[in-house]
């Protein structure tokens, strides 16, 4: 490997810095450029006074017992996981205050059967099936009601209503608003839990200690960074690609480019045209939203200690208790779009220790100094999820990733499917890490080709049967 190559990652999220680390182990002299003035993406942890000793994960907060390849990193970097003994149960909100998680699984487990089989039937091959196709064409209200049996505008059954709405403050939108597809992909794999993850992990110190961690090893390492420094443009050209950043009139030349950043800030990219995608991927690089949930922190009064479990309410909340003395909320739906600020957070208080028995400031502190709220106008949390109507054709796309290797070009965001044993793989950090590795494996094994001049890299590469890294298929 010529050690004087150039390679530039665009995105300073946790793909991107992965994807810097693995291209400097490869030899290449290794620049990051970051459009914002702070490394992370997703991944935010708020150590302010407000909170005292607290960690608020702002985004990422759990990393899942499956999650090897975070995990893994979390040990390389030295850093120090905690167990989160705290996830291993579910709580649910029933019309008559709360049920257990054995209660609710016993009631839900003949839908869950339907769902674990539609999860299992979701590929073929490299190609989504006929099934994965009709889940994608509708919405998760009326996934439930097909799953319930009963007919058009009869009400589901508790338990469907309690998973459709628990499930919206996952996904950050209304039932409506939600390819089944996604609820389905994200499902659990077996009967007696809700969804596809255990939380079973935390970092000590918060989650953006990863990334303060990588970020010294890659500056230790000889690492460039640039923050401040949107790229605003690039082109495909024979000899390699060329990007331009806001304000300059000279463009950087790249022998390798990794592309991590989420499909917004990608969509904004002037150029994307003279990649060689096709514009059904274009589109399907754009088929990629974020959610606008909100988040907020309260502290519990001294002596509290909420039940060991993740709490799903048919409103559309979750809340959990990440460390001792504070409880998380995560909201989405049709409450987050109805109630803002103060008024949410009472109303998930109050509804939250109804379902308890317990007035709210028997369980929490209610001073407005003992609360930190981050709402749907903040960038995070920001969960990505697909739109509706958009299913992605894997096979294509994986071929598609082959093609922009020959340019010297790979897409990296968290937003690209990677398969998993279960499916396509949940969790964004897992994701963005595996689409990181299999990204540079691509470019650091595939020849840039000299393009034949008035000739596209479509008329010089013949299509082949897509041949993703055996990492997606793990």
């Amino acid at each position: 490997m010529n050690n004087a190559q150039n390679a530039y990652v665009v995105g300073g999220g946790l793909t991107g810095l992965v994807a810097a680390k693995r291209l400097r182990d490869q030899g290449y002299r290794v620049t990051v450029l970051e459009s914002s003035g702070r490394l992370g993406g997703k991944i935010e942890t708020d150590r302010s006074a407000v909170m005292g000793n607290h960690t608020l994960n702002l985004g990422a907060e759990f990393i899942d017992s499956e999650h090897t390849q975070t995990r893994e990193l979390c040990r390389e970097l030295g850093l120090i996981l905690l167990p989160a003994h705290d996830q291993q149960k579910e709580t649910f909100q029933s019309s008559s205050g709360w049920m257990t998680g054995e209660a609710f699984h016993s009631a839900y487990a003949p839908y869950a059967e339907m769902i674990i089989r539609d999860k299992q039937q979701t590929l073929v091959g490299d190609r989504w099936s006929a099934r994965s196709i009709q889940l994608n064409g509708m919405n998760l209200a009326q996934y439930m009601q097909e799953i319930s049996g009963l007919p058009q505008g009869q009400p589901l059954p508790e338990v469907l209503q309690i998973a459709m709405h628990a499930y919206a403050a996952e996904a950050g939108r209304r039932p409506d608003q939600i390819s089944a597809l996604q609820f389905v992909q994200e499902a659990s794999p077996e009967k007696g839990t809700l969804l596809a993850s255990d939380c079973g992990f935390r970092v000590e110190g918060g989650m953006e200690k990863v990334i303060e961690a990588l970020h010294r090893d890659l500056v230790e390492h000889g690492v460039e960074f640039r923050l401040h420094t949107p790229v605003v443009k690039l082109e495909a050209t024979p000899t390699g690609p060329r990007i331009w950043s806001a304000g300059t009139h000279a463009p950087i030349v790249a022998d390798k480019l990794v592309l991590a950043l989420p499909t917004p800030a990608l969509a904004r990219i002037e150029g994307l045209e003279s990649l060689d995608l096709t514009a059904k991927e274009r589109e399907v690089l754009q088929s990629t939203q974020y959610t606008a949930g909100a988040k907020f922190f309260v502290k519990l009064q001294d002596g509290v200690s909420p039940a060991q479990s993740c709490f799903f309410s048919p409103e559309g909340f979750q809340a959990w208790s990440s460390e001792p003395g504070l409880m998380t909320f995560l909201v989405g739906g049709e409450l987050a779009e109805q109630k803002k600020g103060s008024a949410l957070i009472e109303h998930c208080l109050q509804s939250y220790a109804k379902a308890q028995g317990y007035l709210p400031e028997k369980i929490f502190h209610l001073d407005p100094q003992a609360m930190v709220y981050r709402g749907s106008d903040a960038r995070n949390p920001c969960y990505a999820s697909p739109a509706p109507g958009h299913v992605i054709d894997l096979g294509g796309l994986w071929q598609a990733q082959e093609r922009l290797a020959h340019q010297g070009v790979a897409l990296a965001g968290s937003y690209l499917p990677v398969r998993g044993k279960n499916g396509v793989a949940v969790g964004f950090m897992e994701c963005g890490i595996n689409a990181a590795l299999s990204a540079v494996e691509r470019l650091h094994q595939t020849p840039t080709r000299t393009q034949p001049e008035g000739a596209s890299f479509a008329d010089r590469i013949q299509p082949q049967a897509a041949q993703p890294s055996s990492r997606w298929f793990s």
